[in-house]
């Protein structure tokens, strides 16, 4: 499988190196797409569709490529897996019901490819990822790759956006499925976080929100220990 990764500033540079990149005689089919939220999503989306792409990906707080990190950029990755190799799922959600929409997507892919993958991403779903994740291993192997994170939005605190050639959703999930048999997904998880000061046990929490913390209320102890204000 060839993969071609490019970025620009504009929406005009980054047609003109997709059409570059066909022109040189590549064929790519998918167009994996993280965009700055200040980027226009929808024309993005229209130029790259017009292209004969398929689309799938989401707004961020920086963009990555070639171990460097940008912002305010659009950055694409232009692939040609096998035809029939791979399909593109997307949930828009209204309602607080991300555990069986994650349900839902996960028996897609297992009725579309024998053994899936899936890549994700999700906006407006900060709170909940744990019942996009409880809603995937309802369906899913202990040995199926599910991978994938949160959209961002500059930290403009307007939304993120997660899309497919579907659409545009500002509170779904968009999901990436592979054919594990045909392409090879693999994932690696990392951090560069490093512990300083003192260790203490959360004491009550209800999914993934902490409410006690040494038996304190969590707010009372952030408060102390980061110094931040409570407003």
């Amino acid at each position: 499988m060839n993969v071609t990764s490019i970025q620009g500033r504009s929406l005009e540079e980054i047609t003109r190196k997709v059409t570059e990149v066909i022109d040189s005689g590549a064929k790519p089919t998918l167009a994996i797409v993280f965009l700055s939220i200040r980027q226009n999503i929808d024309e993005t989306l229209k130029s790259l569709k017009s292209l004969g792409l398929e689309v799938w990906g989401g707004t961020t707080s920086g963009e990555f490529i070639t171990g460097e990190v940008a912002d305010g950029t659009t950055t694409v990755m232009l692939l040609d897996p096998p035809e029939g190799s791979y399909q593109t799922i997307l949930k828009d959600i209204t309602v607080d019901d991300y555990h069986e929409a994650a349900h839902a997507a996960a028996k897609e892919g297992f009725e579309r490819f024998k053994n899936p993958s899936f890549i994700l991403t999700t906006a407006g779903a900060g709170s909940y990822g744990n019942q996009i994740v409880d809603g995937f291993k309802k369906e899913v192997r202990a040995d199926t790759v599910l991978v994938g994170g949160l959209a961002g939005d500059d930290f403009t605190k307007t939304g993120p956006r997660v899309f497919t050639n579907e659409g545009i959703s500002r509170s779904g999930f968009a999901a990436l499925v592979f054919d594990q048999d045909r392409v090879q997904v693999q994932a690696l998880a990392t951090s560069g976080w490093t512990p300083i000061g003192t260790v203490h046990t959360v004491t009550k929490s209800e999914g993934n929100v902490i409410h006690t913390i040494d038996d304190q209320p969590a707010l009372e102890i952030l408060v102390k220990f980061m110094g931040v204000k409570e407003d």
